[in-house]
């Protein structure tokens, strides 16, 4: 699974997305996140340090783990696809390293 993050903090922030590109692809799954990252939230590039640092506390607290994809839900529907907890804690973080905790 790959976070997708969003400019809106109000909004959605992460969404899963297919894991087939990871199996695809040579691309480790850190590699893809960071890809991913660039593309929905450029803004958190500007800082690289920050931007890192959330990286790898998601990755280092294994939160890849919990993602929650719709295939998943359709086999549960009791399973939350919008991974609103993920998207708490990811808000959290972005707003720790701009600084508006």
């Amino acid at each position: 699974m790959v976070i997708r993050v969003g400019r809106d903090l109000g909004g959605l922030l992460a969404q899963p997305c297919s894991s087939r590109r990871l199996y695809h692809s040579r691309q480790t799954a850190a590699q893809s996140l960071l890809k991913n990252l660039s593309i929905f939230y450029r803004v958190m590039w500007t800082d690289w340090e920050s931007s890192r640092h959330i990286c790898q506390s998601l990755l280092e607290a294994k939160e890849y783990s919990r993602l929650v994809d719709f295939d998943s839900h359709l086999d549960d529907i009791r399973q939350d696809w919008t991974n609103q907890q993920l998207n708490t804690e990811i808000a959290q973080l972005v707003s720790v390293a701009n600084g508006s905790v």
